[in-house]
């Protein structure tokens, strides 16, 4: 029960809920998350850190970049799917989208970085 409480808890802030959409559209780098969402990549990268905790989102590595993507583990599809399907017609999950789909990632993802 508290491994479920603390999966709604997690899932439930609003910052993480975002990253969760943006996700859903496509894997994207820390830097994208971060400047779709205007935080700092230390701040998306402690939320993605938390998310990685329940195995939600899974990372990969190419250099200094991380590649996150969604990848729901089976047993949490059924309270995952229909809470993150909620949010599909929201304001700023559409305004996410949009800056999603405008990032041009050399110019904001530095090739050292």
């Amino acid at each position: 029960m508290e491994k479920l409480l603390e999966l709604i808890r997690l899932i439930s802030d609003p910052t993480r809920y975002r990253i969760l959409k943006i996700l859903e559209e496509r894997p994207a780098y820390t830097c994208e998350i971060a400047e779709v969402l205007g935080l700092s990549p230390s701040t998306v990268s402690a939320h993605l850190s938390k998310l990685k905790y329940f195995s939600i989102v899974k990372e990969k590595k190419f250099g200094v970049k991380t590649l996150y993507s969604l990848t729901i583990p089976e047993e949490l599809k059924e309270i995952i799917t229909p809470i993150l399907q909620k949010g599909d017609r929201w304001k700023i999950v559409e305004i996410d989208r949009k800056k999603l789909k405008s990032i041009k990632l050399d110019e904001i993802c530095p090739k050292n970085q």
